[in-house]
């Protein structure tokens, strides 16, 4: 090697050996954990412990969703949930804490108001209800049953925000890769498909592509989530016996279905990364497939819990 050369490339070995190891091998557009925009908030309750939580959903800078969980408390001091102001001055009934059989308190909803006790630390809704006589009647709430009566919701104006969740708050997270972000942000809601489903079709081997196209299918023929998986699961397995289309058209391979099913060459997911795709006009998931359309396929359900997944135990 010319010994001119060698110099300038001791020198640049020096000059990275200068810097933290970290700043020379950052990735950029990697995801931070509870970092991001926020694009949806919504409370959720467990089935089996009965606690309520908020479960925002944002997107971060390596253009991942997050699905980060929270208790209430941490949502209230965060700004993410509050009163219900659309509650103001309708008709309340507020059960008895201790015989929820009986009322504690009825009348017309004065004003609504989250209060941390100082001693104790415990945030509760402190609500004035105008009963029948016209006199201004005070109790506090505990937060869970304040859900249970609409008196609390998340804040719709955070939406579109930036936010960042302190790591040490977040009982459970899940995060989904950009294909499945836009794949769940584009046919979620038409199909009443969650990205840990996405996630989990991913996982069996599909390809994005693969998937974009069954999804376009599923919507294209009045489907959910159900007709979705049959489609994939005849392109699994080759089998496309089951399929009845409308007019009584049939088919016996995946080429023949996507030929008679996707006639717009806009459905692709090219057209839905980039934006180019038309925003789906089904505003709420449709109702389950019927026999007619087509007929009952192998029963597989994809569960939630696919995506990578990071769970806390407690409430902070």
């Amino acid at each position: 090697m010319n010994r001119n050369k060698i110099f300038p490339i001791l020198l640049i070995i020096a000059m990275l050996a200068a810097f933290p190891t970290s700043t020379v091998l950052a990735a950029t557009g990697t995801s931070t954990l509870g970092s991001g925009t926020i694009l949806n908030i919504s409370l959720n309750t467990d089935p089996v412990t009965k606690i309520t939580s908020e479960v925002v959903t944002l997107l971060d800078d390596a253009g991942a969703s997050q699905k980060i969980t929270i208790s209430l408390e941490s949502a209230i001091t965060l700004k993410l949930l509050i009163p219900n102001a659309a509650m103001i001055g309708q008709p309340v009934v507020i059960p008895d804490p201790l015989d929820p059989s009986k009322v504690f308190l009825s009348g017309t909803l004065g004003s609504l108001v989250f209060f941390t006790t100082p001693t104790t630390q415990i945030t509760s809704l402190s609500l004035i209800v105008i009963d029948a006589a016209g006199l201004d009647q005070t109790a506090s709430l505990d937060l869970e049953p304040a859900v249970a009566l609409k008196l609390i919701s998340p804040d719709p104006t955070m939406i579109g925000t930036p936010v960042v969740i302190d790591p040490t708050l977040i009982i459970k997270s899940i995060t989904l890769v950009k294909g499945t972000t836009a794949l769940e942000t584009f046919f979620g809601t038409a199909l009443g498909l969650s990205g840990e489903e996405l996630a989990a079709y991913k996982a069996e081997g599909y390809g994005y592509g693969e998937i974009a196209q069954a999804c376009w299918m599923a919507t294209q023929l009045g489907g959910d989530a159900a007709l979705l998986d049959q489609i994939l699961t005849a392109k699994q397995t080759g089998d496309f016996s089951t399929f009845v289309l409308p007019e009584g058209a049939v088919v016996t391979n995946w080429g023949q279905l996507r030929k008679a099913i996707l006639t717009d060459p806009h459905q692709n997911l090219g057209q839905i990364m980039s934006g180019h795709a038309d925003p789906l006009v089904i505003t709420a998931p449709t109702a389950p497939t019927t026999p007619s359309t087509m007929v009952q396929g192998n029963g597989k359900s994809h569960g939630s819990g696919h995506g990578h997944e990071n769970m806390k135990g407690g409430h902070k």
